[in-house]
């Protein structure tokens, strides 16, 4: 659209420059002329705000496109915005520029005005209709209906207004000091009461969204395995050696804590798949070094000593111990590590290593588009090229050599499957209350390539949500 300054006499019988030629110029002028028609449905703001660049406008717009209807209604609908913005009387004009809008279509229960508010017809208004009546052109509720979002609901079905937010019935929330829960029941009939954070999170406010965080960041390795890194990236990487999935990287000095987390992966009954059966651990920390061992059924040696968990005196690097069917490794509540001997494997890191992790966890930035990288840090060109870069050189020779590649885009019952692995990601499901925290969607989609390839039989669907249950767990989110 040009600039209000733009103008041409468009009474001299000049063609403007962007019109093809004097027969699509006067045809635009025509159309656009309902703008300064002195007898026109604008004709009472004329004294108000100047039609004359709207009307320049509006030739340019229907010019460059042809005589587009679609364009020369927004043009004009630009000038009535204009003109009830200065509180003058506009009358009906849709009909008359062939630009009638269907509300009733677009919005159940609503209706067209060309001077209307919302002003006490929405749910938050309806409860405190202290807003402007400003006139303006639009879909309007019936009458017994009110708007809600991009909606016209009946007014029992409103929700509730709460220290200036609207909130829809059902929908659960924190104070601002996430010491009181509270729900809406009902039109205004909302319920708080005392509540307090796990001990494993902190009340804080991300994406809009005022909740219970963990100050931890969590990659997880499951499955056949699926890669979730501690940004969320995802990659299915199925080779049969052992991987750097997470260490420090960059600067670092003595006094800082360093760790190292290899996974060795084996195949279980199919060539195509494998699964995590051991997990080694590396930490230093003031000259201070330690080597912890997880093998199959949860058997754990240190500094390759056999242990009884229960009974270990921990170490001044690390506590260990069995919870849940877990072996648990906790280094200062800074780093923390959960296998489960078969084939889980969560590495838990605090903020303070933020941006300076490597390995097929990614570098904890905040940003998974980089996760996926070489050792070099060019992007890695597919998943198996990512995964077969980061083998360790703790990996046994020869192995890898049987490993053969599945596919799982070639599925028959995707849908089928996709229909068991929802509810994962169902939003009134099991684990709805999760979904702010741990994100579904890459075990949902991980589920599916399971089943793809290893089929239900197998137990994967199981694996594939006990998966996301360990993740919200671990947060202590029921």
């Amino acid at each position: 659209m040009v600039e209000d300054d733009m103008s041409y006499d468009c009474g001299g019988g000049d063609i403007p420059g962007y019109c093809q030629d004097e027969s699509t110029t006067l045809i635009s002028q025509a159309l656009c002329e309902i703008i300064r028609d002195s007898q026109g449905p604008f004709s009472f703001c004329h004294g108000s705000v100047d039609p004359q660049a709207y009307f320049n406008n509006c030739v340019f717009d229907v010019c460059i496109s042809e005589n587009s209807n679609d364009v020369l209604c927004h043009s004009v609908q630009a000038y009535v915005s204009a003109c009830q913005s200065a509180n003058t009387v506009v009358y009906p004009w849709r009909e008359i520029a062939s630009c009638v809008m269907d509300c009733s279509s677009n919005i159940p229960n609503s209706h067209y005005e060309v001077c209307g508010t919302d002003c006490g017809h929405t749910c938050a208004s309806s409860i405190d209709a202290s807003c402007e009546h400003t006139c303006s052109e639009g879909c309007f509720c019936d009458e017994g209906f009110v708007r809600s979002g991009g909606l016209c609901i009946p007014v029992e079905q409103c929700g509730c207004l709460y220290d200036g937010f609207y909130y829809n019935i059902g929908e659960q929330f924190w104070d601002s000091t996430c010491s009181q829960r509270c729900q809406c029941f009902a039109p205004n009939d909302l319920r708080c009461s005392a509540s307090v954070c796990p001990p494993t999170m902190n009340c804080a406010v991300r994406n809009g969204h005022r909740d219970c965080y963990s100050p931890m960041s969590t990659c997880t390795v499951w499955g056949d395995p699926h890669y979730i890194t501690f940004d969320g990236a995802v990659a299915h990487f199925q080779g049969t050696c052992s991987y750097e999935i997470a260490q420090t990287c960059g600067n670092v000095t003595d006094n800082d804590l360093e760790f190292r987390v290899v996974a060795t992966n084996r195949h279980r009954g199919n060539m195509v798949v494998s699964f995590v059966s051991a997990v080694d651990v590396w930490l230093s920390q003031h000259g201070q070094q330690t080597h912890i061992t997880i093998g199959q059924n949860r058997r754990v040696k240190v500094d390759g000593n056999a242990i009884d968990t229960p009974a270990y005196q921990n170490n001044d690097l690390v506590e260990i111990r069995e919870e849940q069917g877990f072996v648990i490794l906790n280094a200062f509540n800074e780093f923390i590590v959960h296998f489960d001997g078969h084939s889980s494997l969560l590495v838990r890191a605090s903020e303070r290593f933020y941006g300076s992790l490597c390995g097929m966890c990614g570098n904890f930035n905040g940003n998974p588009a980089d996760d996926k990288v070489l050792p070099s840090g060019d992007p890695a060109p597919d998943d198996d090229s990512f995964g077969h870069s980061w083998q360790s050189d703790t990996s046994i020779a020869g192995c890898g050599a049987r490993d053969q590649t599945g596919n799982a885009d070639e599925c028959p019952s995707r849908q089928r499957y996709s229909d068991l692995c929802s509810i994962i990601t169902n939003t009134t499901g099991p684990f709805q209350s999760c979904h702010l925290h741990v994100d579904p969607a890459p075990y949902y989609f991980s589920c599916v390539y399971d089943l793809c390839l290893y089929t239900r039989a197998n137990g994967m669907l199981c694996s594939a949500v006990e998966a996301y249950e360990t993740a919200c767990a671990i947060l202590e989110i029921q």
